[in-house]
């Protein structure tokens, strides 16, 4: 069975996939990364130290747009309430992916 984890690159994802990873062996888990191109050099710099002490593949998925070209390309603010960056560039990536 493959496993893939939505892998955000930070402490919690890389938790949920080190127990994963525990329980499955790293063979059939993939870490999906769904890229919005404006993260931190810190995030991306441990993304791939997790990566490579986990020893499960990596996946990257991106739009190609920053949070602000969507915003603009969607003529709306994304704000606590309503989430294009979360959705357009994380969820429907990574289902397009999947």
């Amino acid at each position: 069975m493959k496993r893939i984890i939505q892998f955000s690159g930070g402490l919690c994802s890389f938790f949920a996939a080190s127990r994963v990873i525990q329980r499955f062996g790293p063979e059939d888990v993939t870490l999906l990364f769904a890229d919005t191109l404006i993260e931190s050099a810190g995030l991306y710099r441990f993304a791939l130290h997790a990566v490579a002490s986990l020893g499960a593949k990596f996946a990257v998925t991106y739009d190609g747009r920053t949070p602000w070209e969507v915003f603009n390309d969607e003529k709306f603010i994304g704000n606590t309430r309503v989430d294009l960056c979360s959705r357009i560039l994380k969820r429907e990536r990574c289902r397009k992916w999947l």
